[in-house]
């Protein structure tokens, strides 16, 4: 890669003069390098750097591939537990307060038990829970049926 340096800014090296050169104007070995171009830049090459030796590590793919995988698993992770919380959510929460299972007896209703298991409370919320509670679609029962029934007063 060179560099093109207009004449005007042009310097001269402050490097000692090669044994080799030629008197009286003659060009160095070093000044060859330097070529003037037509539309009045000179051109220089590119200076020597030096290299580091020095061993610099591992190579890249060896360090991609164990992020990547670190990178997939906590992905992984993170997707499970928002697909745990949205599960969670979705569902409804469990009845709170106790529960007891009752036998609907001979010439009963859905609204006769439920003043039966709750007397203290209204007979509508009552139903509405027991038919939460045995996710039933309807309220007809029968005689000897198992009810899963609120204890206590219903909120």
């Amino acid at each position: 890669m060179s560099m093109a340096v207009p004449m005007s800014m042009a310097v001269p090296t402050s490097r000692a003069v090669p044994k080799n050169t030629v008197p009286n104007g003659g060009r160095s070995r070093q000044v060859a390098s330097r070529r003037r171009r037509v539309d009045g830049f000179v051109e220089y090459g590119r200076a020597p750097m030096p290299v580091s030796r020095a061993v610099h590590g591992t190579s890249g793919r060896e360090s991609g591939i164990g992020a990547l995988l670190v990178g997939m698993l906590l992905s992984a992770v993170a997707v499970a537990g928002l697909l745990g919380i949205a599960q969670a959510r979705s569902n409804p929460p469990f009845a709170l307060g106790e529960t007891a299972v009752v036998q609907v007896q001979g010439g009963e209703t859905l609204s006769d038990v439920a003043s039966r298991v709750a007397p203290g409370s209204r007979v509508e919320q009552v139903v509405a829970r027991i038919l939460d509670l045995n996710a039933m679609s309807g309220a007809s029962v029968q005689t000897g049926q198992s009810l899963v029934v609120p204890v206590g007063p219903v909120d």
